[in-house]
């Protein structure tokens, strides 16, 4: 768990995604999020979400350019997102937002 500084007021900490510390520490800030925001629908607030965003692709991937047709290889698509997802990233910053969906 590494806690870099950033820009973001809704930014948490960094996260080893293939330590098993890091993965157990996820799992409880959940479970807590899932609690909190049971008492906070209680008291009409707005509820909290968690977001990871994906650092440190592993592998790179072929992508196709759909505008231009041309194809490149990279750890990251078009919208800054690590391409095979979760499997393929070593890093993720965690993110606390406001939920708004309901």
């Amino acid at each position: 768990m590494i806690t870099k500084k950033r820009n973001s007021t809704s930014y948490v900490v960094t996260l080893n995604l293939s330590d098993e510390h890091d993965m157990m520490w996820l799992k409880q800030a959940r479970i807590a999020m899932r609690e909190a925001n049971k008492a906070l629908r209680k008291l009409s607030k707005t509820p909290k979400r968690i977001r990871l965003a994906l650092r440190d692709p592993i592998e790179k991937k072929a992508i196709r350019n759909w505008v231009t047709g041309k194809e490149r290889v990279a750890g990251y698509d078009w919208g800054g997102n690590v391409v095979n997802g979760i499997k393929n990233a070593r890093q993720a910053d965690v993110y606390v937002y406001d939920r708004f969906d309901r």
